[in-house]
């Protein structure tokens, strides 16, 4: 693990502050009250929790009321999590993230990092501080081998210094030979009031058998009354099994499923997130590719109810001559509207009334100026105009996000402004369409207004008929121009009202054209993103069915059913770790010798009933003996004897608690010395070797060895001259101790990986040996982080860049 930051919400004196770490050899530099001890302790409180309400001044609290806590980003197996840790029970609330996915973690996924490491272990092996070597300082030179030695074996100077606590424990309890221990001031007075207890009973033979047999059944009674104690233990064992049983139980059948991997290749959950946003991305393009569909649908059939695709089919098999047609008919459109309006006003028998002049200024003004509505139109026709290129070029912008926008997030909200823009072009084509038919519609009427004025002055006037005429034979060359349609228009033989059929087909031809256009125009603006779409889905359906072969499935629900069952069984194995932890290799040991709780609670109960049988036994010899006191002080012995027997049996009790105190303490101090000796069979040639060439740096090769015979620790200098460790200067001795730890450390960080926290720790060294350490340190960090909080850092020089510097003001 490598600690790459730390963001602190409230922690002592810190409040909202950030530091960043390099992932080798980082050095904390500050003034005193700077705040390195405060950093150091944020760092250990948010791996192992932070200190309970006992500890109150190891739990730093903010002292500006901010929120407590904070949290580090730190690097384990190749990825980067976040550790936050607010305040709350047991140490606080943790949670773990993951910093590229955002996945949040199971919190016990720390514990299985630190393999059950504690934050005291971790102080004791992975934090080297003033007060470790202050320890060196201070041992006498007989006791600085033995040290060194069990750091070499265990990494810490925690052992012995437990050794030392037990050895003047037992001896306050007893020393041989010694006068002041209690147990010694005990045996002297139980040994003096024995033999006044001889002196006294000596004058009566039946005191003396009355005596024994006390003594007998009091010895009979001490007896079962360890049998008691004993079966008290095992009693306590039984009840402490019944008691793990249902954990016990758990952990037999999770272990005896024996978790396996379900899938042959793992899924990895950023791999997963991936896919499962590729997998949205189909689903949500097919929603979009269904309703371009239903879209192109529903604009077909709502052309064909408009469109009349017999009269287009006409047209366009004829487009050429309609076109000239049409041309002809907007040439001679006043004609004809004259025409039709003559042949009307003819048929109701009207006369000319001085309208020649009016009929030359009719025909010499085709261009007059236009009502107030044709203004109107026009100013719509305008504003239509300018909407259907704003809509256009809004379409364009969302079509340029849609293709090129890295983010997706970005590209759906433009796909839909495509849709929605697209959806109002059509509706403005639409709105064009009834402006130009509106605008058609007031030149008609201008015609027919022209026509109806010119009737009403053509009213009474037998020159009407010889204008119809003149004009009829003007348009005669109608009917040549309009026989390839004839019959297929189903044209009258009147030429007026052939033309005026004409006309109609015109309009509605014209219409069914500019329906047709937008229609087509629209569906091929559908069709185009239809394929876009098939296209995306495709590319991205292809790679999505890559990856299901290679993680041997064929869709994404079985792919999320395997990464389901792979998070499950990594959960699973995490609680069979939690629930070894919690029942001990003996008690496991002893568990598997029953097959049920049921076993266990009758043995438990056989047991009861032993003890109570036992206590009845004791009962009944207390009786006894109680009975023969009384029948002794009838036999009229002095009641002293009593009171010195009774004496005697105080002294004796209190003898037998101190031996029991003492012979525990022994005890630990002797399976102390066993784990010492086991540790350094398996550990302390690697570590001595390892050692070794670090002592050898550190001391500028002076130092080439170090030797151990039995349990004595010797160093060979370059010249092979043998030293022993007591010969060392302080100086020597704190680099023989940094080297020795180092080594411990090293070895165990490949198990353990944790960065190492070395505070103040080359304050005795000389400016050479403090280059050598500085290399040292480079050379590990390589493998494992440290972190250095030093005050002085004026010997770093040009050994360290800059970046590998903090300053904390």
């Amino acid at each position: 693990m490598k600690i790459l930051q730390a963001e602190i919400y409230g922690f002592g004196k810190f409040t909202d502050a950030k530091f960043k770490f390099n992932n080798g050899l980082q050095f904390i530099t500050g003034v005193n009250e700077a705040g390195k001890t405060t950093l150091k302790a944020f760092i250990v409180a948010i791996l192992f929790g932070f200190a309970d309400g006992r500890q109150r001044f190891k739990r730093y609290q903010p002292k500006e009321g901010a929120r407590y806590g904070g949290r580090l980003l730190v690097e384990q197996d190749g990825g980067l999590y976040i550790l936050e840790r607010l305040e709350g029970d047991k140490g606080g609330y943790l949670t773990i993230t993951d910093s590229s996915s955002g996945q949040k973690m199971p919190a016990g996924l720390l514990s299985n990092w630190l393999n059950a490491m504690t934050s005291s272990l971790f102080e004791t092996v992975y934090a080297v501080d003033q007060s470790n070597l202050e320890k060196i300082r201070s041992l006498a030179p007989e006791e600085l081998e033995k040290n060194f030695l069990t750091i070499a074996a265990s990494g810490s100077q925690q052992i012995i210094e437990l050794q030392n606590k037990l050895q003047k424990k037992a001896e306050a309890i007893y020393k041989p030979n010694g006068r002041i221990p209690q147990l010694n001031k005990l045996l002297q007075n139980y040994q003096k009031k024995e033999k006044e207890l001889q002196d006294m009973s000596s004058n009566s033979h039946l005191f003396v058998e009355w005596e024994k047999l006390i003594k007998q059944e009091t010895w009979q009674r001490s007896e079962l009354g360890k049998q008691v104690q004993v079966c008290e233990s095992e009693l306590l064992k039984l009840q402490q099994l019944q008691n793990l049983w249902t954990t016990f139980s758990e952990f037999e059948t999770l272990n005896s499923v024996s978790v396996k991997e379900v899938l042959t290749t793992p899924i990895e959950p950023e791999r997963y997130a991936y896919l499962q946003e590729e997998h949205l991305k189909v689903a949500a393009k097919k929603s979009a590719l269904q309703n371009l569909s239903e879209k192109i649908s529903k604009t077909t059939k709502e052309t064909d109810k408009v469109v009349n695709f017999a009269e287009l089919q006409l047209y366009d098999e004829f487009q050429e001559q309609f076109a000239n047609l049409f041309k002809q008919l907007n040439n001679y459109l006043d004609e004809i509207y004259l025409a039709l309006a003559l042949r009307k006003k003819n048929a109701e028998g009207k006369n000319e009334q001085d309208i020649n002049s009016r009929i030359t200024q009719l025909n010499g003004s085709k261009t007059r100026s236009k009502p107030h509505s044709r203004e109107k139109v026009a100013q719509k026709f305008e504003d239509k105009r300018k909407m259907l290129a704003v809509w256009g070029l809004l379409v364009g912008i969302c079509l340029i996000i849609v293709l090129f926008a890295p983010q997706n997030l970005l590209k759906f909200p433009a796909f839909g402004g495509v849709l929605f823009a697209g959806y109002n072009v059509w509706r403005t084509f639409t709105g064009v369409k009834d402006l130009r038919q509106e605008k058609e519609e007031l030149s008609k009427e201008e015609t027919s207004s022209k026509s109806f004025n010119i009737g009403k002055e053509l009213e009474h006037t037998n020159t009407v008929k010889l204008r119809l005429n003149q004009l009829l034979v003007e348009l005669s060359f109608f009917k040549k121009s309009a026989a390839f349609c004839r019959e297929r228009l189903d044209l009258p033989p009147d030429l007026l009202d052939s033309l005026e059929k004409l006309l109609q087909f015109k309009t509605k031809i014209t219409d069914s054209l500019r329906e047709r256009n937008n229609r087509n125009r629209l569906l091929d603006y559908y069709q185009e993103e239809k394929k876009k779409l098939e296209e995306e889905i495709t590319v991205v359906y292809t790679e999505l069915t890559a990856y299901f072969k290679h993680f041997g499935v064929s869709s994404f629900s079985q792919l999320r059913e395997r990464y389901m069952r792979q998070q499950q069984n990594t959960e699973q194995r995490t609680k069979l770790k939690s629930l070894q932890t919690q029942i001990s290799p003996v008690l496991m040991h002893e568990l598997r010798k029953y097959k049920s709780r049921g076993e266990i609670t009758r043995k438990l109960q056989e047991k009861e009933v032993e003890i109570q049988q036992k206590k009845a036994v004791i009962a009944t010899l207390t009786e006894k003996i109680t009975e023969k006191s009384v029948r002794l002080e009838q036999f009229g012995e002095s009641s002293a004897v009593l009171e010195l027997e009774q004496e005697l049996a105080n002294q004796q009790a209190l003898i037998i608690e101190e031996t029991d105190k003492w012979l525990a303490l022994k005890t630990a101090d002797s399976c102390l010395e066993k784990v010492l000796e086991l540790m350094s069979q398996s550990t302390l040639p690697r570590v001595l070797k390892l050692a070794q060439q670090y002592f050898s740096c550190l001391t500028h090769r002076r130092y080439k060895k170090i030797l151990v015979e039995g349990n004595r620790l010797h160093l060979l200098d370059d010249k092979k001259i043998i030293y022993d460790v007591r010969e060392l200067s302080r100086a020597t001795a704190e680099q023989l101790y940094l080297s020795l730890r180092l080594a411990f450390i090293v070895l165990t960080s490949r198990t353990i990986k944790l960065p190492i926290l070395i505070d103040d720790g080359f304050v005795n060294f000389d400016k050479l040996r403090k280059k050598e350490m500085i290399t040292l340190l480079q050379k590990i960090s390589k493998e494992t982080q440290i972190i250095c909080f030093s005050v002085d850092i004026s010997f770093l020089c040009d050994k360290v860049d800059k970046e590998s510097i903090l300053r904390i003001n």
